[in-house]
This record gives C-alpha cells, structure tokens and sequence, in this order.
C-alpha cells in the first residue's frame, strides 16, 4: 500500500510506524496568516514526511476519515493526499507584494 502525499512524494505504507497531526487550524485576520495542521508520517528508517497540510477545520477532518477507512479496508492500493484549500486574506497579499516590490528599489 502506497500513499502519495501533496507534493507526489511516494510512501510505502509498510514503513510507516505511525502518522501524525500537529499544529492547529488556527486563522489571525488582523496579522493575515492561517496556521495550517500538518499530517506526517514517522517511518521505520527514523526519517519523517509531510503527508500533506490543511488550514480548514472541515477538510482536515474530512482527511483524517478518509485516510482512516483507507488503512482499515486496505482495498485500495494507494492513497492520494487530497489537495489543501489554503487561503490568504487580501489584504495579505497586498502587503506581500507591497514587500516584494520594495526588494526590487
């Protein structure tokens, strides 16, 4: 069994000794950042990888139940990490590229 994560790096379930959430989903409007949840997978080799990050309360749950029937049915040989629904305020960005722009005078 094989679980891609999001940036398709590809995990051989068998070496995997447990998965992991940390962080929380946590969004600051006034600083215009969202904390994001990180899935990571602890393999037998002592090495570990980003599963996949999520910034929403709903979708992170919704990963935890998918990836949770995936490992107890085991039907299916691979798992796909699904995508982030990341967002950043507007406001954000216009300051990014209010930055961005700075670095170029």
């Amino acid at each position: 069994m094989t679980i891609i994560t999001q940036h398709n790096v590809f995990v051989n379930y068998d070496h995997v000794v447990k998965i992991s959430v940390y962080g929380d989903v946590a969004e600051d409007n006034e600083v215009g950042y969202v904390d994001v949840a990180i899935f990571r997978a602890h393999l037998d080799t002592g090495k570990k990888v980003d599963l996949g990050m999520y910034a929403e309360d709903d979708q992170l749950e919704s990963v935890v139940e998918s990836l949770t029937q995936w490992i107890e049915q085991s039907e299916k040989k691979v798992f796909k990490m699904p995508a982030a629904k990341l967002y950043v305020e507007e406001s954000a960005v216009a300051e990014t590229k209010a930055g961005d722009e700075s670095l170029n005078e």
